[in-house]
């Protein structure tokens, strides 16, 4: 098993299930606003960690309303 599926599996169990669903534009919405505080300068102890998966997410298929942060994210 690469290392990078098992961070993935290991993340999956860390992180907190009671948010949106994963891939779904509330989720989408969720992290992008997120990564745009970020972006902003806001600090990351105020934002939290992002999910790897959220990245992937991003990189591969920007979500309906995060085409501008997606656009950074690859650039």
């Amino acid at each position: 098993m690469s290392f990078s599926r098992r961070l993935r599996k290991l993340e999956a169990r860390l992180t907190n299930i009671t948010g949106p669903v994963a891939r779904s534009d509330e989720w989408c919405a969720f992290w992008g606003d997120k990564i745009e505080r970020l972006i902003a300068g806001e600090p990351p102890e105020r934002i939290g960690r992002i999910p790897l998966e959220v990245i992937d997410q991003m990189r591969e298929q920007p979500c309906s309303r995060g085409t501008a942060v997606a656009g950074v994210l690859t650039d």
